[in-house]
Order: structure tokens, then C-alpha cells, then sequence
């Protein structure tokens, strides 16, 4: 009877040993790389995957697996796409069934070539914007952890999630629009995606945003989103690009300004935008135009050009309806006068208002 005692004291010792080694230590195997590599085709059958031995560690108090492996690769043709580590959490149970389930997987990434990226995609979906994106983008980088789960018939689950940071991108068009430094955090759950810390520069322009909310409702793309830039003094060139083909009558040789702005709009699959509404705060320190002509016989003294200086601006824009409200100081002689003005647009109707205190 002692031996049959001793005989299993010493087999629960072991397995408490067994079992705290899985638990702290754990075991490295090859043994589940083919179930990983077959739940990473579900997204696409042309992918396939790089795996190292996987680390295998027990969780005693949910009696489930946690399996990782490091520096993993996603391949589609000539794409390598090279990966930090992978996740997963297999129930212990399972071990003994006729199929082994994985309930989730983890996956974070290495900083991947947005390029890459893009193309990959382009490759799953067949979209033609995304072929021009991919010959208008120059460089950038994107780091991410994805989240996807399974149930129990083994089917992707429709709650994803996805955040990261992308660094460092640009984005030339024909060397007429270009995008640099374009940086953001971004959080992709489901039929949401979140931008965060976004900044960038148009053509040497800055601009930033705090937020930016995409949200699909099957039919469109709803943007909420925010924009401002700090003091911006452009130069001849720019105020070439920016604001000569739309006001070519002001003539501006200088523009000096900040502004912070709220939009929202529905953009279809095809990126064609509707039901624009934005609110803009302009704060104009100053703005100079050459353009004089008969104003002279109105301001005898009137310098070789006009400056208004010191405007807040609010413009609010909605559907056919635009409205702009301001005031500040302008220069026609030699001081300065007070100005308030307020334009309206209903439709196609202009109605403008405006006093001088000279």
C-alpha cells in the first residue's frame, strides 16, 4: 500500500512540476505552426507565412495554451512583409477533440513599408485608386498591432481591432501636390477608424489635427474631422499655388495667417464627396493686395497697395449656403481704418454688407 502511495505522490509531484514548468518556462514546437499558417490564409489563400519554433506556455487557471512565436513573415509573390510576433490562445480542451481551435490571434509588425502595404492590398481588392495611391506614394512606414478573433466553428469574427502609428510618409502628385511628413496615430475597431496627432505639409505648408473620425455606413464614408495651423506666412510661390487660380483678382503679394477648422462630409467608394459642412476661425495678421485700380479717385491718398490687418474671420459653409462675418483694420492711405463686413450666399444669391470707420 506505501508503494502505490509513493507511486502516486511522486506522479502528482511531477505534474506539478510538469505543469509549472509549462507555466513559467514553457516549450518550443512546430507543432501548431500549420494551424497558424491556415488561419492567416483565411484572409487570403496567396499568403503565406515565415514561422520560427513557437514558445507554448500553460495558464493553469483557464486551462489554455498561450502560443507565440517571434519574427514571423507574411509572403504574397515578391512582398515580405516581416512581423514582430504572433499571438494566439488555444483551449486545453481542444487538444483532445478532433480539431484544434484557436480562439484568437495577436499580431504586431515590425515598421512595414507602407508601399508594400499598399500594394498588398491592391492585390486582395483589385481597386484601381489604390493603384494610383501606390505610384503617388513616395516613402513612409507603418507600425501596428492587430487583434481578430474566431468562434467556434473556427470563422474570422466581424470585431477586429487595429491601431499603430504611421510615420514619415509622402506623397508626390506629378511634383504639383505634395504631402510630406505626414505623421498620425490611427485605431481601426470594426466600422470605425480613428486619427489621431495628425500633422503634415502641403507643398511646405503645415497643417495638424487632433482627430479625424471615419465611420462606414454601408453607403458612404462619414468624416468628422478637425484641422488647424499655426501662424503661416506664405511665400510668392505659394500664394501662387494656393490662391492665384481662385482669387486672381486680389493680386496678393502677402498673406499672413492661423486657422482652425471643423468639416464633416460622405464620400461614396468611388471618392466622390457630398454634403460638405465646415466651420472655419480665421485669424489674418495680415494680407496685401496690388490691386488698386479705381479705388484712386475714392482714396485720393492711397498707397501702391491695400492692406487689412489684424482680421477675425468666421466662415461657415453648408450645403448651397456660405456665409463669412469680419472685422479688422485695413490701410488705404496713411492710417489705418476699421472695417466689419458679412457676405452671404444662399443658393445662388450673393448679399454682402459692410462699414468703414475712417
Amino acid at each position: 500500500m506505501s508503494i502505490v502511495l509513493r507511486f502516486f505522490t511522486s506522479l502528482f509531484f511531477l505534474l506539478i512540476i510538469f505543469i509549472g514548468y509549462l507555466s513559467l518556462i514553457g516549450i518550443e514546437t512546430k507543432k501548431f505552426n500549420n494551424q497558424i499558417s491556415n488561419k492567416i490564409k483565411e484572409f487570403d489563400q496567396h499568403l503565406d507565412i515565415e514561422l520560427k519554433k513557437i514558445n507554448i506556455i500553460f495558464n493553469p487557471i483557464d486551462f489554455k495554451f498561450s502560443v507565440k512565436t517571434i519574427g514571423p513573415k507574411i509572403i504574397n509573390k515578391d512582398i515580405i512583409l516581416d512581423f514582430e510576433s504572433i499571438k494566439t490562445q488555444i483551449p486545453l480542451k481542444s487538444l483532445f477533440g478532433d480539431k484544434l481551435i484557436i480562439e484568437n490571434l495577436e499580431i504586431s509588425t515590425k515598421p512595414l513599408e507602407v508601399k508594400k502595404i499598399t500594394s498588398l492590398a491592391r492585390g486582395f481588392t483589385q481597386n484601381a485608386e489604390l493603384y494610383f495611391f501606390e505610384k503617388f506614394l513616395k516613402k513612409g512606414f507603418l507600425i501596428a498591432n492587430i487583434k481578430i478573433e474566431f468562434n467556434e466553428n473556427g470563422k474570422l469574427k466581424n470585431n477586429y481591432k487595429i491601431n499603430g502609428v504611421v510615420r514619415d510618409v509622402k506623397i508626390d502628385v506629378f511634383k504639383k501636390f505634395v504631402v510630406d511628413d505626414i505623421n498620425f496615430k490611427f485605431n481601426f475597431i470594426k466600422d470605425n477608424l480613428n486619427f489621431e496627432n495628425i500633422k503634415f505639409a502641403l507643398n511646405e505648408v503645415e497643417f495638424s489635427s487632433k482627430e479625424l473620425v471615419v465611420k462606414n455606413d454601408k453607403k458612404h464614408y462619414l468624416i468628422n474631422g478637425q484641422v488647424e495651423n499655426e501662424i503661416i506666412d506664405l511665400t510668392q510661390d505659394q500664394l501662387d499655388f494656393f490662391i492665384k487660380p481662385y482669387l486672381f483678382n486680389l493680386d496678393l503679394t502677402k498673406l499672413k495667417f492661423s486657422s482652425n477648422s471643423k468639416f464633416s462630409l460622405k464620400i461614396n467608394d468611388k471618392l466622390k464627396f457630398r454634403d460638405l459642412v465646415f466651420e472655419t476661425k480665421l485669424r489674418l495678421d495680415e494680407m496685401t493686395s496690388s490691386k488698386i485700380n479705381g479705388l484712386k479717385r475714392i482714396f485720393p491718398e492711397l498707397s501702391n497697395s491695400i492692406k487689412f490687418l489684424n482680421h477675425e474671420l468666421t466662415i461657415v459653409s453648408k450645403k448651397n449656403n456660405l456665409s463669412i462675418d469680419g472685422l479688422g483694420d485695413i490701410l488705404l492711405q496713411k492710417q489705418n481704418d476699421n472695417i466689419k463686413y458679412s457676405i452671404k450666399k444662399i443658393n445662388d444669391v450673393y448679399s454682402f454688407s459692410s462699414s468703414l470707420k475712417i
